[in-house]
């Protein structure tokens, strides 16, 4: 039996799909799966902040649960823009250190929670406290405990993306 020119071509290019989709690796596509979260800098006040962007339900179901810290100039920003929701309630859900909650509305700080502790191991998470904003905010920035002291944020800064 002979294969025609076509045949040959087809048969080459599965080969080659083939090929390159076996030499993936699982850990390494999940690590690029990560690795689309929106990230940006912000200033709050004088302090630059950069930021993972948690834009979606999932990302902000998700936030930083799980992480076991975070680099002193970083975040995760919480946009509640284009949602239902005005005063979200934050758990401490599988967190593994405290946070600073920057409350915002229409670009200004409004409230500051400092230092949420995260729960103990073993914690049920029926026992955690929800924490929510006295007012409707739209963005919600949360930075290591102590940040929003240490960097001199209040309330009443404004928030500018660079």
């Amino acid at each position: 039996m002979t294969l025609s020119t076509l045949e040959k071509i087809f048969l080459a290019t599965a080969l080659i799909f083939l090929a390159i989709s076996c030499s993936r690796s699982p850990a390494k596509d999940k690590a690029s799966e990560m690795d689309l979260t929106p990230r940006s800098t912000l200033m709050i006040g004088g302090t630059k902040i950069s930021v993972e962007i948690a834009d979606t339900a999932e990302k902000r179901n998700r936030g930083l649960s799980g992480r076991t810290s975070m680099e002193e100039d970083q975040g995760m920003l919480f946009d509640f823009k284009n949602s239902q929701t005005t005063k979200p309630g934050f758990w401490m859900i599988d967190m593994k250190f405290d946070l600073d909650l920057i409350w915002i509305k229409d670009n200004r700080v409004i409230e500051i929670t400092k230092s949420v502790p995260h729960p103990k191991t073993g914690t049920d998470s029926s026992e955690l406290p929800i924490y929510y904003p006295e007012h409707a905010i739209d963005t919600v920035v949360e930075v290591n405990s102590g940040f929003s002291d240490r960097r001199g944020i209040k309330v009443g800064d404004v928030l500018t993306f660079n």
